[in-house]
């Protein structure tokens, strides 16, 4: 899975993609908020969550382990920008 740009000094990256535990890696160049939306293929929100990030790295587990397989998509959002990872359980 290729890595995505938040924007210049912030990076995402998920790890264990498939899987039914993925993890979101945030790399941050300052503490803030973040949104996690998950989606599943026909656009039904099925869980909104919120973290703080800290300076640096940043690491989410996300379970994916009460969902069917599937392809679902992984909205973050943070400090008004969106970007969509695509999932795979």
């Amino acid at each position: 899975f290729d890595s995505s740009i938040i924007n210049y000094t912030d990076r995402i990256d998920v790890l264990g993609n498939p899987g039914i535990r993925p993890q979101l890696q945030i790399t941050s160049a300052k503490a803030g908020k973040v949104q996690l939306r998950l989606w599943n293929s026909v656009g039904q929100l099925l869980q909104t969550v919120d973290y703080g990030v800290v300076k640096g790295n940043n690491l989410f587990n996300l379970d994916l382990e009460k969902y069917t397989k599937g392809i679902y998509m992984l909205e973050v959002i943070k400090e008004g920008e969106r970007h969509i990872l695509k999932l795979i359980r």
